[in-house]
């Protein structure tokens, strides 16, 4: 499968489609490794179980219930937000679910080389100018609070 696009809940927390061009700058500004323990713990079946629908993370992760599907979305929104996940798939039987997995297993590893020799700063105003360019921010400072940028 061709991989034009990034989906993910990157602006602020709703479904955005980010092209690869600014693919390494997002990565490079959003990514980072201090994860609540329950986002740890998903990521770490992710990394050895390989990718997982919803219903079988839930399930492995002892959050089948009701009461802690709030904490399970928070988790996976989180390893969204940081682009340590990605989804890979739906399952549309018996409910509509989402299949994760690594973002570096799913994505070209020349976008994760590219966001490796990006500077901060370079990938912080190449966002900025795609935002203001595409008029959805008006001044530089609105990037932080739309985008969730960790400083």
């Amino acid at each position: 499968m061709e991989k034009l696009i990034h989906y993910g809940k990157l602006v602020r927390k709703q479904v955005s489609l980010v092209s690869l061009e600014l693919f390494p700058s997002l990565y490079r500004l959003c990514r980072r490794d201090n994860l609540s323990d329950l986002a740890k713990k998903t990521l770490n079946f992710l990394e050895t179980h390989g990718s997982a629908s919803t219903t079988v993370l839930r399930k492995s992760l002892g959050f089948w219930r009701k009461e802690k599907k709030s904490k399970f979305t928070k988790a996976v929104d989180e390893l969204k937000l940081t682009f340590a996940i990605a989804i890979v798939g739906i399952e549309k039987a018996p409910r509509m679910t989402y299949t994760y997995d690594l973002i570096e297993r799913w994505m070209p590893k020349s976008l994760f080389e590219r966001a490796e020799k990006i500077d901060r700063a370079e990938a912080k105003a190449k966002v900025i100018a795609k935002l203001m360019g595409n008029q959805v921010i008006s001044k530089p400072t609105d990037a932080e609070k739309l985008l969730y940028l960790p400083s």
